[in-house]
């Protein structure tokens, strides 16, 4: 194999692999988005927990049952 011809392959394997971390890329800030999404879905339900168990407590009525 001629030095042309290794600087050719190692060219094409350069493209192919950047090609591949951009593919990479773009879902990793896909699914950095889909965690955001979570996250701020479970903010909301500990919050609605944290006002119900205030409310209870405040509520002696509903800490007996």
């Amino acid at each position: 194999m001629a030095v042309s011809e290794k600087i050719l392959e190692m060219l094409r394997s350069s493209m192919i692999l950047s090609d591949k971390v951009g593919r990479i890329t773009d879902e990793v800030k896909a699914l950095s988005e889909d965690v955001r999404q979570l996250d701020r879905r479970i903010v909301r339900l500990e919050t609605y927990v944290e006002i119900g168990n205030k409310q209870r407590a405040n509520n002696p009525i509903l800490e007996n049952s």
